[in-house]
C-alpha cells in the first residue's frame, strides 16, 4: 500500500499543477478591405462555359470591379460616379430627341374614370414631354409590347404609355380614355386602389419606375438592378440623374462621397418664396455636431466621433428635371397642406447646385419650363388635380380632365404648383438628321391627308409653274389663267372659317368649379386631323 501511494504522489503533480500554454488574442479592425480572391487580370483570362445563355461574366453584367465603383450608394471618389461610361448602353443617348419632331396641335383631353384626375394630370405632362413624345411617335415603344394574352402579368407600362401618347397627339378624338392604366393600377403600385384619390407625385414616380423596369427586363442579357448598364434605358437617360452626398470630417479632413440615383427633386418650401431659394437651401451645407456627430473611421488613429459637414449636390443633371414642391406635411390630425404661392421661372439655372461648381458660375445648366401640375384642395386625399402644358406650337394650354383650353404663359406661371417639369437646354440633341425626325416627318405628312397635300402643291405651283404647252392650250380654250389652281383655295379657307360655327354648342371645354374658368379654344380640340401649317 505504501509503494502504491508513493507512485501516486509522483504522478499527481503532473496532472494537477501543470497549466496549459495559452495566448491571449486581440482583434483589431482592418484599415483596408481584403483584396479580391480573383484579380482583374485573371478575370479577363476566364472562359465562360455555356455561352448560349449569354455572357455571364461579371464584367458583361455590370457587376465587375469597375461597375461596383460607380454603383448606386457606393462610397467612392467623385470620378467613380460621374465618369462611368457604359459601352453597350441599352438605348443610345444620341438617339434621344429633345425637341418636337414636327409642329402639331395639343393633345386630347382625358376622361375621368372615377377619381382619376391625379392620373390624368400626370399623363398629360408626360404626353407633352418632347423627348417622350418623339420616342413614342417614332414607334420605338412597340419593341416592349407584351407577348401574353392580356393577363395581369403582361402589362407593359412603357408600351401602354406609348400607345396613349400616339392616340392623344393624333387629334382624331376630342377625349381619350386611359382605361388601360386604370385597369392595371395595381401593376404600377400595389398601394394604389381603383376609385380612390391618390397622390400625383407618387403616381408619377411609380409610373416612371415601372417604365424603366420594363426596359431593363426586356434587355438581353438582363443587367443587374442599379448597375451602370441598367441606368442606360431611355426612361432613365431622360428623367434620371445622380445626387452626391459629401461628408467632410473636420478632424482629419477626410471626405466621404455617396452617390444615389434620382428621378425627381423634392424641395422644401416651408421657408422659401421661390424655387431658386428652395434649391439653395437643398444644397446648403449642414453641420453635424453635438448629438449628431459623425463617426469617422479613417485617419491617423482609431474610429472617433468628430464634427463634420454634410452637403447634397447634383452630380449628374437629367435631361428632363421633375421638381416636387413639398406642400403636404404631417399635422396632428393627418397631413396638412402649405397653400402659399411659390414663384417658379420659365428658365431655371441649376449651375450653382452642381457638384464642385463655382458658386459664381451661371448659365451652364439651364432648363426651360414646359408643364405645371396643380393641386386644388386642402389635403392630399381630397381636392382636384389639373395641369398646364406647353404644346409643340409654343402655346400654353390648361388640361383639366376632358377640358382643353388655351391660356397665357402668365396664367401658367401664377399657379400654386405642386410638380414642375423642365427640359434641359443646350444638349445638342436637336434631332437634325436622325432617323426619329425623318420618321416623325413622314408620319406628319401622312396624317395631313392626300387631299390637303395636293391642294397645297397646286396652290404653290400656280400658272407660272405650268408647262408652256399647257398654258397655250388654256388660252385656246379661253380659260382664265390659274383658274384650275386658284379655285380650291377659297373653298379651303371657307371650310376652315365655317368649321367652328358647325361645332356643337357644348364643344367648348368646361373647367372645374375649384378654379376660375379659362378662355376656350375649340379649334384646337376638334375631331378633324391636325393641321401642320407653320
Amino acid at each position: 500500500m505504501v509503494k502504491k501511494s508513493k507512485k501516486a504522489s509522483k504522478l499527481a503533480p503532473v496532472e494537477r499543477d501543470v497549466e496549459p500554454n495559452l495566448r491571449k488574442l486581440t482583434f483589431v479592425r482592418a484599415r483596408r478591405p481584403d483584396p479580391p480572391l480573383i484579380s482583374d487580370d485573371a478575370m479577363k483570362k476566364m472562359i465562360v462555359l455555356d455561352s448560349a445563355k449569354g455572357d455571364g461574366s461579371p464584367a458583361a453584367n455590370g457587376d465587375g470591379p469597375s461597375a461596383r465603383a460607380g454603383g448606386k450608394s457606393a462610397s467612392s471618389p467623385k470620378g467613380g460616379a460621374r465618369g462611368v461610361v457604359v459601352a453597350d448602353a441599352l438605348y443610345p443617348r444620341e438617339h434621344i430627341l429633345m425637341a418636337w419632331p414636327t409642329v402639331r396641335k395639343v393633345g386630347s383631353g382625358l376622361a375621368n374614370l372615377g377619381n382619376t384626375c391625379f392620373m390624368n394630370a400626370v399623363m398629360q405632362c408626360l404626353t407633352h414631354t418632347p423627348a417622350l413624345a418623339a420616342f413614342c411617335l417614332d414607334g420605338e415603344h412597340r419593341r416592349f409590347k407584351p407577348k401574353g394574352n392580356g393577363g395581369g402579368g403582361s402589362f407593359s407600362a412603357i408600351y401602354e404609355m406609348g400607345e396613349h401618347v400616339c392616340r392623344a397627339l393624333a387629334g382624331e378624338r376630342r377625349v381619350v380614355s386611359p382605361s388601360a392604366f386604370v385597369k392595371n393600377l395595381r401593376s404600377i403600385s400595389k398601394t394604389f386602389r381603383k376609385g380612390r384619390q391618390e397622390d400625383a407625385h407618387e403616381f408619377a414616380r411609380c409610373l416612371l419606375d415601372a417604365m424603366h423596369e420594363k426596359c431593363v427586363d426586356h434587355a438581353r442579357p438582363k443587367p443587374p438592378k442599379n448597375s451602370p448598364r441598367a441606368e442606360t434605358t431611355f426612361v432613365f437617360q431622360v428623367f434620371g440623374g445622380r445626387l452626391r452626398s459629401q461628408v467632410t470630417c473636420k478632424t482629419c479632413g477626410r471626405k466621404s462621397d455617396t452617390f444615389d440615383s434620382f428621378m425627381d427633386l423634392s424641395l422644401d418650401i416651408a421657408r422659401a418664396k421661390s424655387v431658386e431659394a428652395a434649391l439653395r437651401r437643398y444644397v446648403a451645407v449642414e453641420v453635424l455636431d453635438g448629438s449628431n456627430k459623425y463617426k469617422c473611421e479613417m485617419g491617423g488613429g482609431k474610429p472617433h466621433m468628430a464634427r463634420a459637414t454634410k452637403q447634397f449636390t447634383i452630380d449628374a443633371a437629367p435631361l428632363v428635371l421633375t421638381v416636387q414642391l413639398k406642400r403636404f406635411e404631417y399635422v396632428p390630425f393627418g397631413r396638412g397642406k402649405l397653400t402659399q404661392f411659390v414663384e417658379y421661372p420659365t428658365t431655371l439655372d441649376i449651375t450653382g447646385a452642381m457638384s464642385d461648381a463655382n458658386p459664381k458660375a451661371r448659365g451652364v445648366e439651364k432648363y426651360s419650363l414646359f408643364a405645371v401640375l396643380v393641386h386644388a384642395g386642402g389635403s392630399m386625399h381630397s381636392g382636384h388635380y389639373y395641369c398646364y402644358v406647353k404644346a409643340a406650337t409654343g402655346v400654353w394650354y390648361e388640361m383639366d380632365d376632358e377640358g382643353v383650353s388655351a391660356t397665357s404663359e402668365r396664367t401658367a406661371l401664377n399657379q400654386k404648383a405642386y410638380l414642375l417639369f423642365y427640359a434641359r437646354e443646350g444638349t445638342g440633341l436637336d434631332g437634325k438628321g436622325t432617323p426619329a425626325l425623318a420618321a416623325a416627318k413622314r408620319e406628319a405628312v401622312a396624317r395631313a391627308g392626300e387631299r390637303v397635300r395636293v391642294e397645297r402643291e397646286g396652290a404653290l405651283a400656280g400658272p407660272r409653274g405650268a408647262p408652256r404647252e399647257r398654258r397655250r392650250r388654256e388660252e385656246e380654250e379661253e380659260e382664265e389663267p390659274g383658274e384650275a389652281y386658284a379655285a380650291p383655295a377659297p373653298s379651303t379657307a371657307a371650310a376652315s372659317t365655317n368649321e367652328p360655327s358647325n361645332a356643337p354648342p357644348n364643344a367648348a371645354c368646361e373647367s372645374k368649379e375649384s378654379k376660375p374658368a379659362a378662355p376656350t379654344a375649340t379649334d384646337d380640340v376638334d375631331d378633324d386631323p391636325p393641321s401642320f401649317d407653320p
